[in-house]
């Protein structure tokens, strides 16, 4: 049975200075130069309940990346 997860900060990775993945999912956030927020989203496995029985909530997923993006040095370009 699938069991809801509450994604934190901690499982997220920067790639650069512009992507943050969120490593459960492998759900990719690219942000361009000076952007506060995600303008491409590959989604992994964010909607997909996980080999682990693990199921994510995708709102919440985008909604710490794009605190993440926002946050980054890059974004106040």
């Amino acid at each position: 049975m699938p069991r809801r997860k509450e994604a934190n900060e901690d499982e997220y990775e920067f790639e650069g200075e512009n992507a943050v993945v969120h490593v459960p999912t492998n759900a990719r956030f690219t942000a361009y130069e000076g952007q506060g927020h995600w303008s491409n989203y590959l989604r992994g496995e964010l909607g997909n309940v996980l080999s682990n029985g693990d199921d994510y909530e995708e709102e919440t997923v985008v909604r710490i990346a794009n605190k993440l993006l926002a946050a980054r040095p890059a974004a106040s370009v």
